[in-house]
């Protein structure tokens, strides 16, 4: 069975493929406390991903469900 998918479809795809090959993996900017372990926090993943999506035409949306 083959999948059918739309010409929009196809056109995110690629431009997905073409954003994650120019995204470099952020460093671990931030500790938590309580277990003394380090993380990406929200900003630095942003100033990693934002760049490279913007220049494919991508944008991050929030949807708010009440």
């Amino acid at each position: 069975m083959q999948i059918k998918k739309s010409e929009t479809q196809v056109a995110l795809y690629a431009a997905l493929a073409r954003a994650q090959s120019q995204i470099s993996v952020p460093s671990k900017n931030a500790v938590n406390p309580a277990f003394k372990s380090r993380y990406v926090d929200l900003s630095a993943v942003l100033a990693a991903v934002l760049p490279a999506w913007n220049a494919n035409g991508l944008a991050i949306s929030q949807f708010p469900v009440v």
